[in-house]
């Protein structure tokens, strides 16, 4: 049986393949979003989420639905809340925690896992603009 016109073994290959992740170049062409202008879209048609600096719209998708699972996750950054397994709602504050200055070496691979899975699942509609100096690594 053949799903998309594709064979089993097509379907693996492509299940397996990396996610096509934008270039620097082609993520500042993305639509801005500033961390209030993401929250605007936690409820609505549009629902998009933010991980490590991309913004992934996830409508239609009943996990993200009010009552759904991943709801927590919608109109904020939730990127060390991915990577830390952790929904307090302090981890989706960019403020707060952000990914550059917030995550060891282990929970920033959690991250880019999360990053792949999105991207392969979810289309990239934009670029979160922190506020300066939130997303500045620390001193090391």
């Amino acid at each position: 049986m053949k799903a998309r016109g594709l064979t089993p073994e097509q379907l693996l290959k492509e299940a397996d393949a990396p996610a096509k992740l934008p270039t620097q170049e082609e993520i500042q062409e993305l639509t801005p979003y500033s961390v209030e202008e993401l929250a605007k879209h936690k409820t609505g048609a549009k629902l998009l989420v933010g991980i490590k600096g991309l913004v992934f719209d996830v409508s239609g998708k009943d996990v993200y639905m009010a009552g759904g699972g991943y709801q927590v996750f919608v109109g904020k950054d939730a990127s060390c809340a991915l990577a830390k397994m952790n929904f307090n709602d302090d981890l989706m504050d960019p403020s707060k925690n952000h990914w550059k200055n917030s995550l060891n070496e282990k929970e920033m691979k959690i991250l880019n896992d999360w990053v792949e899975y999105y991207a392969k699942r979810y289309k990239i509609v934009g670029r979160i603009v922190y506020e300066e100096g939130i997303d500045s690594k620390k001193d090391q």
